[in-house]
């Protein structure tokens, strides 16, 4: 019974850690936007100043004027930049292969790499759980060969349990906890 409610301590423990990296990993996130607000609301407040300045003398007129057509050209350029990157996000498509204008020779290679583009979260996932198993089985097998007592044997499983299940549950957890975390290019 202490085995069981151990392995699923293991298992509520790995859950536990891959939500606690999700929840870090949207704190962080929410923090870094707080600071971007900070970082636009500090720029205005420069902005105002420096026009406030700028009402003194003739040539601070001329001095602010040119620090205002090149914040005005950061700004246009860091809109630009915007445009362009959610105009590069509707124009991807949802399969390379699909539209195209191509020959049997060179469908092949796109149709390829819609493949490997919607098998890479899935795969590792299930190379990550597999890659358990494997380790799983290898222990088993070990301890069969090594002479120890029954009680050591079983701790030694137990820990290995223990820990497999803790690491797989993160993994998986982490995983599926980030995956919609932005939104689809074009949604």
């Amino acid at each position: 019974m202490g085995d069981i409610l151990g392995m699923i301590g293991s298992v509520l423990s790995g859950g536990v850690t891959g939500l606690v990296g999700v929840v870090i990993q949207r704190i962080a996130d929410y923090k870094m936007m707080q600071l971007r607000i900070e970082e636009n609301a500090q720029k205005h407040r420069n902005e105002l100043e420096l026009r406030t300045e700028d009402r003194l003398t003739l040539k601070l007129e001329y001095e602010g004027k040119d620090k205002v057509a090149a914040t005005e050209a950061a700004g246009l350029e860091a809109v630009a930049d915007a445009s362009a990157l959610e105009a590069s996000f509707k124009m991807e498509p949802s399969m390379y292969s699909a539209g195209q204008r191509l020959n049997p020779k060179q469908r092949w290679v796109f149709i390829l790499l819609d493949a490997i583009r919607g098998i890479i979260r899935p795969g590792l996932t299930v190379y990550l759980c597999a890659l358990t198993t494997y380790i799983w089985m290898q222990v088993s097998a070990k301890l069969g060969i090594v002479d120890l007592p029954p009680a050591a044997v079983l701790e030694v499983w137990k820990l290995v349990v223990a820990t497999i299940l803790y690491l797989t549950t993160t993994c998986v957890l982490w995983w599926f906890g980030t995956r919609n975390k932005q939104k689809q290019p074009g949604a």
